[in-house]
């Protein structure tokens, strides 16, 4: 490579990188959502606003518009960034000559494995909302599929299953119920209606093994609807999403060696406590832990990031010698000075994602209610409530609803939604 060469490697990373700079909107909205403000934020991240259309734009711009109870524009969004990650599954990296100069933003952002799932399930949730419960099994099918290649407990994301497993049962499948029921008893054998929800989905297909050994599991048993009683199934999306940050190593004679590591973040709300009149409660249990998947997801590939970091290194460093075997001196500091400066992880992410994932179940009597949460935090501490009106019931079916809670003091994006047929068949005496 000759001199000339090293200015036109230097000129392609000076344009790479100003075409990687960060989005003010997406900042903006960013900002707005952890201050409660997911209107604000939607605004932000409107078509047109200045924000684009890439992947991480598109997933933030799906939960804030979540957030804010504009679901039908949050599916839109999600369905839009799903579309798109599949597309870069099979596409090569079109920038990876700019991106071996200065950072791997210079590429198109694929989506962490998590993330990746999460936009179905909450699509999945958006689609509960508008009372479209096939595509709303749709989405937790596509999820399931990502889902066959995990291997590791934390990639397994048992909310995602258990969602799955209720829309199914709710849908008329209770083979596939079953399946996904019991990959959450592998998962989260503590979960307290997990036994009443295999007695019930496999009362008509499972074998008579299967039915003894459940009914010996500890927890609670399937106990059939009172007559006029329904339940209340409520999906909380809690806390705030791990973010990355830089992690940095000096290597002579003019380099930053860095990798992306996740930071969990200080998340207000652990839980919900759902009340109804006549003292009924229900408390949330965490099924998914998406900052603990976050966090080992990028462990499992560190590997691949230290590979990656060494070889845009050595290429930094051929370009420099380069320069210094052509007795450019100057043109020889410039690239350290640049490169030396440059130098970053990719950072980006789902900011505005939850940090957790928890359902809680509650039998009320056939009508409308009005549903109080207080949202607690890791000590028991009451740090927010909501209070949901005109919450509908109806006899022998689940009401579905769903919730975002952030940061403690305006949680929403709640919308009840009960499924057209009953929750499943119910066990033989």
């Amino acid at each position: 490579m000759n001199a000339a060469r090293a200015r036109a490697a230097l000129a392609l990373a000076v344009a790479g990188l100003a075409a990687g700079c960060a989005s003010a909107p997406l900042e903006r909205a960013r900002h707005e959502f952890d201050r409660g403000r997911p209107a604000r934020a939607a605004e932000a991240l409107a078509p047109g606003a200045g924000a684009g259309d890439g992947l991480e734009t598109l997933m933030e711009r799906g939960m804030v518009l979540f957030a804010a109870g504009r679901h039908e524009e949050s599916a839109r969004a999600l369905l839009a960034a799903a579309e798109l990650s599949r597309d870069l599954e099979t596409r090569s990296a079109s920038r990876f000559a700019g991106s071996i100069l200065t950072t791997e933003r210079l590429e198109e952002y694929r989506g962490e494995a998590f993330e990746r799932v999460l936009v179905h399930t909450l699509c999945a949730l958006d689609f509960l909302a508008l009372h479209r419960y096939e595509d709303a099994l749709v989405e937790c099918r596509r999820a399931l599929r990502l889902l066959q290649e995990a291997k590791e407990p934390w990639e397994q994301h048992p909310f995602t299953r258990y969602l799955a497993a209720l829309l199914f049962e709710c849908l008329g499948e209770p083979d596939s119920a079953c399946i996904e029921y019991r990959r959450v008893l592998e998962l989260a054998p503590g979960l307290p209606w997990i036994k009443g929800d295999l007695l019930r989905a496999g009362a008509l297909t499972a074998s008579r093994e299967d039915l003894t050994r459940w009914a010996e599991l500890p927890g609670e048993g399937w106990a059939p609807f009172a007559e006029g009683e329904g339940e209340v199934v409520v999906f909380l999306l809690a806390g705030r999403s791990p973010v990355k940050v830089q992690r940095e190593t000096f290597i002579p004679p003019s380099h930053r060696f860095v990798i992306p590591a996740y930071r969990r973040r200080h998340s207000p709300v652990a839980a919900a406590e759902v009340a109804a009149e006549g003292a009924r409660t229900a408390r949330t249990v965490t099924l998914t832990d998406l900052g603990h998947a976050a966090v080992k997801g990028l462990e499992k590939r560190i590997a691949a990031e230290v590979a990656k970091q060494t070889a845009r290194l050595a290429t930094k460093e051929g370009l420099a010698q380069v320069a210094r075997h052509n007795d450019e001196p100057l043109l020889e500091l410039a690239l350290r000075v640049f490169f030396f400066l440059t130098e970053a992880a990719d950072l980006r992410g789902w900011q505005t994602a939850p940090d957790t994932l928890q359902v809680a179940r509650l039998r009320l009597p056939a009508g409308e209610h009005i549903l109080r949460l207080r949202f607690l935090s890791g000590t028991g501490a009451q740090v927010g409530d909501q209070a949901l009106e005109a919450v509908p019931v109806r006899p022998g079916r689940p009401t579905f609803l769903a919730v975002r809670a952030a940061t403690g003091p305006a949680p929403a994006g709640a919308a009840p939604a009960t499924p057209p047929s009953p929750a499943g068949p119910v066990p033989p005496g």
